[in-house]
């Protein structure tokens, strides 16, 4: 809440944003439901999130940070218990928490996800709420869990888990951390389930390949079924067939999984204009789901004739935390190589034609696209998004912390420059060819647009065809609406000028 002196300075232009100095706690409050009253509960300069009520109602545990720069609350954060009635941190339970926790019915456990030592990823872990040592869960599971509930017995989870490119979901015994796999499988979307009260039925929500997220109940025993179809007039959509596909890197062996979309009309015995989409994150992926949103094209361009190829290149989600990290230090070079060896994969199969290929994608899905035509003519065309161009200038102006590019790169920019421009796009400009066209937020914290108009200027001054748009008032992704449609339509008309014959 805003303190009445400084709201009447902002009314009078004193409005000014020091950074660090207008740090405002989140603090928890109790609202009553009969009479909406709101009671303060926490106090002093300790920020609150992702927290849980005691089922005695008398604590809660949370997430407690204590004042840090922007950007750098997360490493400043603890698992702690608050007392209800004054608002008092009684106990930590742990250093290092990482999502949202949640106490087991009896009152004795508590689950949270706890990062990695690098920090770049978490696992799941299980604390006591008394105090003790917190046990890591589905550490060595190869797939990556995304949310979690109790079941009434306090002892068994049910785990919602990304398996290659959908997700599972698992029960798991908290005792010895193993687990059985449940029927009810989902393509991947927002985590999104809950158990009834007797623990039999789940309902969860679901997309498929040709239809949007839709709710679905499970019954132990039972079939998974479909509840709702709040998108009936997607049936009457031509759309691509959505399918996971597999490869295996050529330096190492590993097995890669991606996403291909083909057009409604694909026929096997034809070459495809293909287009390599990457993914933001780096630690994201591409699921089986019902995949069209303004910032995700691969729909709508199968529904213009292209294969779209979405690789989950190591440093992905999907196959364990140890896959996720595996592109520490090592940006645009495994994870590059396993989306060249995917690409290659599908020319091998008559699929992809190699003379008809586009790359494209945003936020590290621009950075990965911008890297890739560096390194690559094999591209005729270039979409990158609101992409990070040049490592070095980009950690000193974006709002990501500076942790994050520890976690990755050991340590910060300002100590070991050499190495952030060796994974810069710009630093190897002069051996990009190809057309690119490159979109930015004007008002985006995390990758300034800045890091567009040096690949712009770049490109320009080296005489490689280039367009270059930034939008107002947009952050990071598109939001208005005009320009979205207005991002989509310039994004296929740049592949198809390329790409079309």
């Amino acid at each position: 809440m805003e303190p009445e002196a400084e709201r009447e300075q902002r009314k009078e232009g004193y409005d000014g944003n020091f950074v660090g100095h207008n740090y405002r706690p989140t603090h928890l409050w109790v609202v009553t439901v009969a009479d909406h009253k709101a009671e303060l509960v926490t106090h002093g300069d300790v920020s609150i999130s992702g927290f849980d009520w005691s089922p005695d109602g008398l604590e809660l545990v949370a997430r407690v940070s204590a004042p840090a720069r922007p950007g750098e609350t997360e490493s400043h954060a603890r698992l702690a218990v608050i007392r209800r009635l004054d608002g008092e941190v009684v106990r930590t339970l742990s250093d290092k928490p990482a999502g949202e926790p949640l106490w087991s019915p009896d009152g004795r456990s508590i689950i949270f996800e706890e990062p990695t030592p690098t920090g770049i990823t978490s696992w799941m872990a299980v604390v006591p709420a008394s105090g003790g040592e917190a046990r890591p869960l589905l550490k060595d599971y190869a797939g990556t869990p995304r949310a979690y509930e109790w079941e009434s017995d306090s002892r068994h989870l049910v785990v919602e888990a990304t398996w290659h490119t959908h997700d599972k979901f698992l029960r798991v015994d908290t005792s010895d951390g193993s687990f059985v796999e449940l029927t009810a499988e989902t393509a991947l979307t927002a985590p999104d389930f809950s158990i009834s009260a007797n623990g039999r039925v789940l309902a969860y929500a679901r997309g498929t390949g040709d239809s949007p997220v839709d709710v679905w109940a499970y019954t132990a025993g039972g079939t998974p079924r479909k509840l709702t179809d709040l998108n009936p007039q997607v049936k009457d959509w031509r759309l691509g067939k959505v399918k996971e596909i597999s490869w295996k890197s050529k330096k190492d062996g590993l097995t890669i999984y991606g996403v291909l979309v083909t057009p409604p009309d694909f026929n096997q015995d034809h070459r495809y204009p293909t287009l390599l989409m990457y993914h933001g994150g780096p630690a994201g992926l591409w699921w089986t789901g019902f995949i069209s949103t303004p910032n995700v094209w691969a729909q709508l361009a199968a529904s213009r004739g292209y294969v779209v190829f979405m690789p989950n290149p190591r440093g992905s989600l999907g196959q364990g935390w140890k896959f996720v990290e595996a592109n520490r230090n090592d940006w645009g070079g495994g994870d590059f190589r396993d989306a060249m060896d995917g690409l290659d994969y599908l020319i091998d199969q008559k699929i992809a034609d190699p003379g008809r290929l586009g790359v494209g994608g945003m936020s590290y899905g621009g950075y990965m696209t911008a890297w890739t035509v560096t390194q690559t003519n094999r591209f005729k065309a270039a979409f990158v998004g609101y992409g990070m161009t040049n490592l070095f200038s980009w950690a000193g102006t974006s709002s990501i912390p500076p942790s994050f590019m520890r976690g990755y790169f050991l340590d910060t920019p300002f100590n070991q420059r050499a190495n952030y421009d060796n994974h810069s796009a710009m630093t190897f400009l002069t051996n990009c060819h190809t057309p690119t066209l490159a979109l930015y937020g004007e008002r985006d914290p995390t990758v300034p647009a800045e890091q567009g108009w040096q690949l712009y200027n770049g490109l320009r001054v080296l005489g490689v065809p280039v367009e270059f748009g930034v939008y107002p008032r947009e952050p990071h992704g598109f939001h208005e609406r005009a320009h979205q449609i207005d991002s989509l339509t310039r994004i296929m008309a740049w592949y198809d000028k390329y790409l079309k014959p």
